[in-house]
């Protein structure tokens, strides 16, 4: 792919000073950062906007990577004069500098720590100055951020909940993970998610996350399945391993005969018109079905793309796998009152839960005495004893007809097919189909070093959406997730890119790119492994949650260090079937 700079900003001062500070950061000569930091602090005080932009430069480039604690007097100097600032947010920029260059203690850090982690403890502060040093507290070591547990506590604005997870997930100690694990049960599932997505940022983080989930402090259904799916599709195999006997459900002889013969009843005929009274009588209490019922649970939307084997499990054993936006919380008030539901809203001051039949309560914070989450679905366990196997085949009927036929789950875009070779024309590689390494179907894409590629593909207009809805002919089909399999030929890493309405991401941008092992390119990119994949590897990834709302167009299969081979490359809609 040739980079045309489409999609870039216009000429700016701000933008030079950016990448010069930035570039200082990557390349860690002490004598560049030190003559950089005594020429921002030597800048007049209404030219903070300068300031600011580099400084954030500077974050930047430190963020790319460690460095040796930073030795330069005149340096350390010329950043206590920033982290005095009158300007919050220069002497805030100051401190993360300050952490990234590891000067954990100099007393002049030490105190501005200590004055930061008071301000976010005391509660008697107004809101904006307990976030304001919160958002300081991300460059501090562990040492320092763990004192923020007491306010991971569903009695504290769910503002500051995030932000101390925010700072507590910067630090690269280990025992990062043990410090946000504390309470989580007792966390709304806004933060438990936070928390859960900063415990699985880190490659180094996930085998505690395996020690958690054997541990029982954490439970498969705390992760979401873009989660599980990262740690059963692992590159390392000790790992992937792992993950499996941990996260794939085993089902009890008893069970399993239950399924079966509630399966047994679909084969036969099904009537819609009785199934409709089975949800009036067992699920409207819950579930909204046009003007019927009540919209307490998921939406029900979700059953086009679910194949009827997955509906009965989701019914007789609705605890198997929950949406952590479904947790169950039980409140306890220090006055004694006990209420359980699905938490709907949070504000700095209470909280809301939802029970069947749309009923509501408001809970103040400060009247909490215990919040917990239940591993229980709110979705009642044992239908079998209200509905028969025939009911519930009625009931799937009585679902298909009233939200119109299944749409499939998925659109595969590359499997066996010479069109999409062909359909691949730019590039310096070669793509050819061979049949003698594949992941699936009958051949496997092999690629040369550095890629082919085609910003617009005939019949490629797919839009990325965070929740994909059926759609009117003609609209672009609408997805969130893309799954691929790769693996290298002796090569040092594996990338994909994705256009844009025919539009290449920009080359400094972690846009649209995914890669494992090596980046050898001039291109940034979000990594999913740090290494290549010596084998077959499926990997799936959430193109919303990483990129945003998007038309993919085109493709570019990209080799690095040697051949490699992609299969099986599909969009999804849902990874819940």
């Amino acid at each position: 792919m040739e980079d045309t700079g489409e999609g870039q900003p216009p000429f700016r001062i701000g933008g030079i000073l950016d990448t010069l500070a930035s570039l200082v950061g990557t390349r860690r000569d002490e004598e560049h950062m030190a003559q950089l930091l005594v020429t921002i602090s030597a800048l007049d005080d209404d030219a903070t906007e300068i300031q600011k932009r580099l400084l954030e430069g500077m974050i930047k480039g430190l963020k790319d990577g460690t460095t040796e604690p930073f030795s330069s007097i005149v340096g350390q100097q010329a950043l206590a004069r920033l982290l005095s600032s009158p300007s919050p947010t220069i002497s805030g920029k100051a401190l993360q500098i300050a952490g990234l260059l590891r000067l954990h203690e100099s007393p002049a850090m030490d105190a501005a720590w200590t004055m930061a982690i008071e301000t976010a403890l005391d509660q008697s502060q107004p809101l904006a100055n307990r976030l304001n040093a919160l958002s300081l507290l991300s460059a501090a070591p562990l040492a320092k951020s763990s004192q923020l547990k007491p306010l991971l506590d569903a009695r504290q604005p769910i503002e500051v909940q995030l932000a101390a997870v925010r700072a507590v997930s910067m630090a690269t100690e280990p025992q990062v993970i043990d410090v946000l694990m504390t309470g989580f049960a007792m966390l709304s599932p806004e933060v438990r998610a936070v928390i859960v997505d900063a415990a699985c940022s880190r490659q180094d983080r996930l085998p505690r996350i395996l020690d958690l989930l054997e541990q029982h402090t954490l439970s498969p259904n705390d992760l979401p399945p873009i989660r599980r799916l990262q740690l059963l599709e692992h590159s390392n195999v000790e790992l992937r391993v792992r993950a499996a006997q941990l996260l794939i459900p085993t089902t009890s002889a008893e069970r399993k005969d239950l399924f079966e013969r509630y399966q047994a009843a679909l084969v036969g005929p099904r009537y819609a018109t009785a199934g409709k009274l089975v949800f009036e009588k067992t699920c409207s209490k819950c579930h909204q079905l046009g003007k019927d019922g009540f919209a307490v649970g998921p939406d029900l939307d979700s059953v086009r793309t679910r194949p009827d084997e997955s509906l009965l499990l989701d019914i007789l054993d609705p605890s198997s796998t929950i949406n952590p936006k479904f947790v169950t919380f039980t409140v306890a008030t220090i006055n004694g009152r006990i209420a359980s539901g699905l938490l709907i809203s949070e504000s700095a001051t209470s909280m809301t839960l939802r029970r069947e039949k749309n009923e509501t309560e408001t809970i103040l914070r400060k009247d909490i005495d215990e919040f917990r989450a239940s591993s229980k679905s709110l979705m009642p366990e044992g239908i079998e004893k209200e509905i028969s196997p025939q009911e519930l085949a009625d009931l799937i009927a009585y679902l298909r007809e009233s939200l119109g036929p299944p749409i499939a789950a998925g659109r595969l875009l590359f499997d066996d097919e010479p069109s999409f070779v062909k359909a691949l024309d730019g590039g310096d590689g070669t793509a050819t189909l061979i049949s003698t390494d594949k992941s699936s179907g009958e051949v496997a894409l092999r690629m040369t070093p550095l890629q082919r590629s085609s910003p617009l593909i005939r019949d490629w207009n797919f839009r990325i959406v965070e929740t994909p809805k059926p759609t009117q002919r003609g609209e672009p089909e609408q997805f969130r997730y893309l799954r691929f399999a790769w693996k290298t030929l002796g090569g040092h890493g594996v990338m994909f890119e994705l256009a844009d309405s025919g539009n290449w991401p920009a080359a400094d941008k972690q846009l649209r790119r995914y890669y494992s092992g090596k980046n050898s390119s001039n291109w940034s990119a979000t990594q999913v492994s740090p290494d290549p994949p010596e084998d077959w590897t499926t990997v799936t990834v959430d193109l919303w949650n990483d990129f945003g709302e998007f038309t993919l167009t085109g493709i570019a299969p990209t080799a690095m260090g040697g051949p490699a081979l992609f299969d099986r490359i599909e969009l999804l809609r849902t990874l819940d079937h």
